[in-house]
């Protein structure tokens, strides 16, 4: 009998055992869960100056997690200034020009505003883009691209956070960078340190 009762309690500390075990995968799978999420940049919006920010994360950390992206989307387009952008009726990619690449050759001063769709100060940004492409019409050549779309562009520009908007002069120079949302009225006055009225 007692043999019974020690073959029961090994029985019975062999489960918990396993149970306690199981337990112990299960809290460290959600911890590294956690962990990894919290990896991820960190974007806020000030309230006084309605800037996007990233919390300390370090410039090699940022570009990992635009190769990430860039891994996910999978968009087997070139890394050079060709984007794949159609497909023929044989289902082959045609190679045409991004934007960025067609802007900058026109010998007109280019403001490139890197976004995506889901971010809220690019969806503030939007209108006001537009309406200074109405207004630049031919002085400016101002173009909105989605990281997403454009992922070989955003890291050979660099990009490390959304919204970011690049000047470049008339001779393809980027003279001057923000990251972050920017307001209409120092958009302006940027264009108008080019020279542009």
């Amino acid at each position: 009998m007692e043999k019974r009762v020690a073959k029961l309690y090994y029985g019975l500390g062999v489960i918990a055992l396993l149970v306690v075990s199981v337990v112990a995968v299960f809290v460290v799978t959600a911890g590294r869960n956690e962990a990894q999420a919290s990896s991820y940049p960190v974007m806020a919006e000030s309230d006084s100056a309605r800037q996007t920010t990233v919390d300390s994360m370090s410039e090699a950390r940022m570009e990992k997690e635009v190769g990430e992206i860039d891994d996910e989307i999978d968009d087997k387009r070139p890394l050079s200034d060709e984007v794949s952008a159609e497909m023929n009726d044989s289902g082959i990619p045609l190679v045409t020009e991004n934007p960025l690449a067609k802007a900058l050759r026109s010998k007109r001063p280019v403001l490139a505003d890197f976004g995506r769709g889901t971010c809220i100060p690019c969806k503030m940004m939007m209108p006001i883009l537009e309406k200074l492409q109405r207004e630049y019409t031919s002085k400016v050549e101002i173009l909105i691209l989605d990281v997403g779309e454009y992922a070989s562009l955003s890291r050979k520009y660099r990009v490390m956070m959304i919204p970011t908007q690049i000047f470049f002069d008339s001779s393809g120079k980027e003279v001057s960078r923000h990251q972050g949302f920017m307001a209409e009225d120092d958009i302006v006055a940027q264009l108008r340190l080019m020279g542009i009225e």
